[in-house]
């Protein structure tokens, strides 16, 4: 697999962790208490998933690019 590939990939995921983050934050509003608590803390986790993607993408294309 080349570089350029694997980047893709990440970028891929990194995009269905987003849209996975846009459904969960639907839920947010109609939720409360501790599940609210809960859901928050998913989402905030999701988004560090999403941006650690998006980097290793970014750095695979820079590889690939030397």
């Amino acid at each position: 697999m080349e570089l350029n590939e694997l980047a893709n990939q990440y970028l891929q995921q990194s995009n269905i962790l987003l849209e996975r983050i846009h459904r969960l934050k639907s839920y947010v509003n109609s939720t409360n208490g501790n599940d609210k608590l809960i859901l928050k803390r998913r989402i905030m986790s999701l988004y560090i998933d999403a941006a650690e993607c998006r980097r290793c993408a970014l750095h695979l294309e820079n590889r690939n690019k030397e």
